[in-house]
């Protein structure tokens, strides 16, 4: 005998049975979560191939490839990301701002690679610079050294690489992500998978993780404490940092250059006004150059020195507190309103093309100041940009100071020069000897 539902039943045995049906349509694989959850893993795979893609076309143009390891060079680079150098063309030579990539060796002695900046080109080489590195690299690079110019940066590809040595749980956390996305990735099937899902699945992580991590070259750097910088990425020379035309003059002013009555002021270049004219006191018992009054040579001279205080302000500079005084190493630095005082010791460290760079609002050096050079340190690499006004107490002052305000010299005894962008000099007793 046949059993037999009532009609009435039929309606709600039918949504007894349709209602789990919808509810794992909606969170299964064919709802709108799984779908979402597609998109978003096919979205991230793309961006892994694009890099990938990015990272290793440029191998046929014979680029090579560094994955750098540690922070030097933040935040233009990264570790985990990847480097693509190659050698300059020929009839070019690798000049400064240019990245390059340069056998050396580490603290340990042991052989490694570094990506570094070029700061200054010498006739025995170069001398390099991480961006984030208060100080120069010890030593000085030669042509044969250098692997490569630095050509393209492509971010976090090579971070599985850097995870390897320095980080497992996030080595073994990217793989798992990565795995679940080429899960999620994979159109679902209205049948039960089959085996070459599984192996689709298999091969695409392969293929992300043997393009992570790529043969290249492992770079290396020392690291410090200085990680802000303004560097940008780029293989074009910075500006040569050079007095030019400016180099005979001691004093140079846009209007006015003043000194005080019968000081017997020494001034050992010249001195020059331009647009201005007004030279004042400067008079027989002082000793001096040329005085040259809107001439030709005082308006090289102002070009001249334009052009140096943009190269000094085209360098990456660390940041540093307003407050100048005890031991200095090399580099740019900036800071708001600068004030020295006490003993500022200049340390090149052995190196007499080491330069000091101080960049401000203004510039106040208290009585007393007294400015050392050491170590081979001089006074022809010291400059002070000053984008407003200058005083100068009784002090000893090395370098060129560079302002666009006026500067003020009480019974200052300076071995530089001082410019006058838009104001005037003026002093009570100069003491100046060339740098």
């Amino acid at each position: 005998m046949a059993t037999t539902v009532p009609a009435q039943n039929i309606g709600s045995a039918a949504e007894e049975r349709t209602a789990p049906r919808r509810l794992a349509g909606v969170l299964g694989r064919d709802g709108w979560p799984r779908f979402a959850l597609m998109l978003v893993s096919r979205g991230y795979l793309l961006v892994m191939a694009t890099l990938i893609v990015v990272a290793v076309l440029p191998l046929l143009l014979g680029w090579r490839p560094m994955v750098i390891l540690s922070g030097s060079m933040e935040p233009t680079v990264s570790p985990g990301d990847v480097v693509l150098v190659s050698d300059v063309p020929e009839g070019e030579t690798y000049g400064e701002g240019m990245v390059i990539a340069f056998d050396t060796v580490s603290v340990e002695d042991q052989p490694v690679v570094k990506v570094h900046r070029i700061t200054e080109v010498r006739d025995d080489g170069f001398v390099t610079q991480g961006d984030a590195n208060a100080d120069r690299d010890s030593g000085v690079r030669i042509e044969a050294d250098v692997r490569g110019a630095g050509r393209l940066l492509v971010p976090f590809i090579g971070s599985p690489v850097y995870w390897m040595g320095h980080d497992l749980p996030a080595l073994a956390a990217w793989l798992l992500a990565t795995l679940v996305a080429v899960g999620l990735a994979v159109p679902p099937s209205p049948g039960p998978r089959r085996p070459g899902q599984a192996t689709v699945a298999v091969l695409a992580l392969a293929a992300v993780a043997a393009g992570s991590a790529s043969p290249s070259v492992h770079a290396y750097a020392a690291f410090s404490t200085r990680t802000g910088t303004a560097a940008s990425w780029h293989a074009a020379a910075l500006p040569a940092i050079a007095p030019g035309r400016l180099a005979p003059f001691s004093l140079l002013a846009a209007n006015s250059v003043t000194d005080g009555w019968l000081t017997f002021t020494q001034i050992a270049g010249d001195i020059g006004t331009t647009p201005g004219t007004n030279v004042t006191n400067v008079s027989f018992p002082d000793s001096h150059g040329a005085i040259e009054k809107n001439t030709a040579a005082a308006r090289n001279a102002m070009t001249d020195a334009r052009t140096l205080a943009t190269s000094l302000e085209a360098r990456p500079a660390a940041p540093r507190a307003n407050s100048l005084t005890g031991r200095v190493t090399p580099g740019t630095y900036s800071a708001g309103a600068l004030s020295a005082s006490g003993t500022i010791t200049l340390d090149a460290g052995g190196d007499s093309s080491a330069r000091f760079v101080f960049i401000g609002s203004s510039l106040t050096v208290a009585n007393n100041t007294n400015v050392v050079l050491a170590n081979g340190a001089s006074a022809a690499n010291v400059y002070w940009r000053i984008r407003g006004g200058a005083t100068l107490n009784t002090s000893t002052l090395r370098g060129t100071v560079l302002a666009d305000g006026s500067i003020t010299a009480n019974t200052a005894t300076l071995t530089g020069r001082l410019v006058s962008f838009n104001g005037s000099i003026s002093a009570s007793r100069y003491l100046i000897t060339a740098p």
